[in-house]
């Protein structure tokens, strides 16, 4: 189980601008080489515009220092040991509290009921973990901005 208390502090306060220099600006974490925010970065990684929508800071906390732990749909592949001892290997597409859906080679996604599954192995994610690259302030900064992150919704009226 994921432990925040090493690094509870980042989990409080935080300054906006500080972390979105850490986005953009910060030649140790380059975060703009593999994520996108606003039209502006990498496509390597996810794109961040909405991240503040996806994760709490306590979830941004752990992405940001035990990347593997969670691959956002897309961006990593899997392997599942099912029940019955069969293995499937693919790059997660969506999962929620039932299922999993991956792209196989096989032409249509397949749907893994959670409950069949014996084991799950992600992909070791290419981004490194940030609390070895970055100070506690700078952690807390972005965790800050990208909390932040968050696409309006607008309301046409008509």
């Amino acid at each position: 189980m994921f432990s925040a208390n090493p690094f509870q502090e980042t989990l409080y306060g935080g300054n906006w601008w500080a972390g979105r220099s850490v986005i953009n600006n910060n030649p140790t974490a380059q975060c703009v080489r593999c994520h996108s925010v606003n039209g502006s970065g990498g496509e390597v990684g996810p794109k961040l515009d909405n991240i503040g929508n996806v994760l709490d800071r306590q979830q941004l906390l752990e992405a940001l220092i035990e990347p593997s732990k969670r691959l956002a749909p897309g961006y990593g592949s899997i392997t599942i040991t099912l029940k019955d001892g069969q293995k499937v290997q693919g790059v997660l597409i969506e999962e929620n509290n039932k299922e999993i859906l991956l792209r196989t080679s096989e032409a249509e996604p397949l749907r893994i009921p959670l409950m069949r599954i014996a084991q799950r192995e992600n992909s070791m994610s290419a981004m490194p973990a940030m609390s070895r690259m970055i100070s506690r302030r700078e952690l807390r900064d972005l965790i800050q901005y990208l909390g932040s992150l968050r696409n309006k919704v607008r309301i046409i009226e008509g």
